[in-house]
């Protein structure tokens, strides 16, 4: 009964040790802030809280893009920017459907990731960024 008990236990264990990957979606629009040649847009940036750890990063599902949904003319928008950190230890970096590895130190931290366009209006689509737990 007692090595049913542990067994049972160590069971329950598994998905606690084990590392999921967690995902967040950007729009086009609502998560966009304007660049330094246009007026602020009212875009907020999407939020995240991550645990300590090292993860692939990677935009995937992109359909984003600007001016008002066309995907010719060089119109997609295939780069997030992703902020995090506190204090004077803030970092950031371009996000693209090629995996980046980002380290997390300390404790859980907010991660921050949006689009930016001269005019954030006419954007269309959504994008998920993914963190997947990597070595």
């Amino acid at each position: 009964m007692r090595n049913k008990l542990i067994v049972a236990a160590l069971a329950a264990m598994i998905p606690l040790m084990c590392d999921a990957a967690t995902s967040v979606v950007i729009d086009a629009r609502a998560n966009c802030l304007s660049s330094y040649v246009g007026t602020v847009s009212g875009g907020t940036p999407a939020k995240l809280a991550l645990a300590p750890g090292r993860y692939a990063v990677s935009l995937t599902s992109n359909t984003m893009s600007c001016s008002g949904g066309s995907l010719t003319g060089g119109c997609n928008i295939d780069t997030a920017i992703v902020q995090g950190g506190f204090g004077s230890i803030r970092w950031g970096g371009a996000i693209t459907a090629r995996p980046t590895v980002v380290e997390m130190t300390g404790g859980v931290m907010n991660v921050f990731a949006y689009v930016s366009d001269d005019y954030c209006g006419d954007n269309m689509g959504q994008a998920t960024l993914l963190f997947q737990p990597t070595n």
